[in-house]
């Protein structure tokens, strides 16, 4: 996650002291000490959620060029399918991959959506609303 200031601050900040330093970025924007670009992602940071392991970063599409991808090992087949259902509805994450699932958590998992495609050689789990195209 990019620093959301120069002072250190988080998002937890009270919300005059939020105010405040959204005023000090805007500053430093129009005095050249800031690119707009680094000012609209340090705002568009502030409405992203702490990180957390049920909690994707929904945004990774439109900053990256790809969507989320989960990992999969050490979550439930129930978080998986909670983390994948939320992500599908995001505009532009048009398919889920989950790495490092096994294929009985894979069959568990599946079951969920209508379009799915496991490897079991790469142990990985492609979800999404629409058909998966065959690459080879």
């Amino acid at each position: 996650m990019p620093n959301p200031g120069k002072h250190g601050k988080t998002i937890a900040m009270q919300n005059d002291e939020l105010q405040n330093e959204i005023l000090d970025w805007t500053r430093e924007a129009q005095a050249g000490e800031l690119s707009w670009s680094e000012l609209a992602e340090r705002l568009l940071q502030l409405e992203q959620k702490q990180a957390a392991p049920d909690c994707p970063d929904q945004d990774r599409a439109r900053r990256c060029g790809f969507g989320e991808v989960i990992f999969g090992s050490g979550k439930s087949p129930e978080t998986c399918v909670t983390i994948t259902e939320n992500l599908l509805q995001v505009p532009g994450q048009d398919e889920v991959l989950i790495t490092r699932v096994d294929a009985e958590d894979a069959r568990k998992i599946q079951i969920h959506f209508q379009h799915s495609r496991y490897s079991e050689q790469g142990r990985t789990l492609r979800l999404s609303n629409t058909p998966i195209e065959n690459f080879r």
